[in-house]
């Protein structure tokens, strides 16, 4: 599993091709190369550690990640070094380099809803800390802790949502500004400007739909989605009050009740939602443009009722596609973000000087495998728990007698 995950990472994705170009900031060199700790630290990441203490000092698997790189790690004070003068944005351009090369390899080419390709941004906080600081720290208090300042840092992500693609693999990323002396925080709607023009550029494509939380419903999102050539479906909630009061006029008024596009969802474990659907089709708003607003009433398979309040900038879009798209919208909190925190420890703080290059690398440790064991051997997996599948490669690796030959390649030439 691990050298096939190898094979992977080098000769399809050419990962360490990508990562021999990282640039060396330091000034101060060092006999370890930069791009060598890079690697390592992925490892690492790929292998799920908790810190890059627990790496270091875990015995059992330093040697086994040491193993399969072929040189020892330096220690944790020069390792925060290293990745600390590692280039950043060389850093994601590795990470988009593996999307741009899944893209041409036809991943995405299937869809991920009714072979449409659909994209969802959300925002998170990554890399909490009650003790360490930083210029791009963001600041709350805890009530639980008695007013305690906490650190944390903020993220907006954009992530393939749906169930036909086997997996979500997350595009793009914008970390989010503080708050300065003389500027205002950045919101994640100036972030999600900022992403959504790139992803065409990532893809080769255009996504055919993004869908967003009510948050991002603003005109600059959207008129970013429609430059990029993308369609815009957003849950509505008290944020979008004068949208969701003109539609709900409509409706209670009797009007937009459309039997004819009433259906019915079966979920993976059999279990069906019967959906009533209303709709009030070509609103115009001067500060959004032309808006199809829906409405579905929802009853689960418990019986417990839910009504959801959905605006498409697709006047053709059918309703049931529309209820997907909305539903599926939390792949991207569940199956991306939650993923990346339990199983890739996303919300801990690594190394604060190096926060710009970790995240990048825990991305693409998440992206690699995601594409790996989601859809490229995805008979792999068989229903093994990530930390399962850590194990089998650790006691994989522990079990080699040689370096797979991608990463024996990179060292050599290294």
């Amino acid at each position: 599993m691990f050298k096939k995950l190898c094979s992977f990472m080098f000769s399809i994705m050419h990962v360490g091709d990508k990562v021999k170009g990282i640039s060396d900031n330091r000034e101060r060199k060092s006999r370890y190369r930069v791009h060598n700790s890079v690697m390592g630290t992925l490892l690492g990441l790929l292998m799920q550690v908790e810190s890059l203490n627990s790496m270091l000092e875990d015995p059992t698997r330093l040697s086994r990640i040491q193993k399969a790189l072929g040189e020892a790690l330096p220690k944790i004070d020069a390792l925060r070094s290293h990745l600390s003068g590692a280039d950043p944005q060389e850093i994601k351009g590795v990470n988009d380099g593996v999307v741009e090369d899944a893209s041409t390899l036809g991943t995405f080419d299937r869809g991920t809803i009714d072979g449409e390709l659909v994209m969802g941004l959300d925002g998170t906080e990554n890399y909490v800390s009650k003790v360490k600081i930083c210029d791009r720290c963001h600041y709350r208090s805890r009530r639980g802790d008695g007013g305690e300042p906490e650190m944390h840092h903020r993220i907006v992500v954009a992530s393939t949502v749906g169930p036909d693609l086997g997996m979500c693999v997350i595009i793009d990323s914008e970390p989010l500004a503080p708050h300065g002396p003389s500027s205002k925080a950045q919101g994640e709607t100036t972030a999600a400007k900022k992403i959504i023009p790139r992803i065409p550029l990532l893809l080769g494509r255009p996504a055919d739909y993004l869908t967003m939380d009510a948050l991002y419903l603003k005109t600059p999102v959207l008129d970013a989605a429609r430059e990029a050539g993308m369609h815009a479906i957003v849950r509505l909630k008290g944020d979008n009050l004068k949208i969701l009061g003109e539609a709900k006029e409509i409706f209670e008024a009797g009007g937009g009740r459309r039997g004819d596009l009433d259906f019915t969802h079966k979920q993976d474990g059999g279990k069906t939602w019967r959906v009533e659907v209303w709709m009030a089709g070509n609103m115009e708003f001067a500060k959004y443009g032309e808006l199809a607003v829906f409405r579905f009433d929802a009853q689960a398979p418990n019986g417990a009722c839910e009504t959801m309040h959905i605006a498409c900038t697709d006047m053709e879009a059918s309703a049931k596609f529309v209820w997907k798209c909305a539903h599926y919208r939390w792949d991207i909190e569940l199956s991306a973000i939650k993923m990346l925190k339990g199983q890739f420890h996303f919300d801990h703080c690594f190394c604060h000087g190096a926060f710009d290059q970790i995240c990048q690398l825990n991305i693409l440790a998440f992206n690699l495998r995601a594409l790996f064991f989601g859809f490229w051997m995805p008979k792999l997996k068989k229903g093994l728990t990530w930390k399962a599948i850590t194990n089998i490669m650790l006691d994989e690796i522990l079990l080699m007698r040689k370096q797979p030959e991608g990463m024996k390649e990179f060292m050599e030439d290294g």
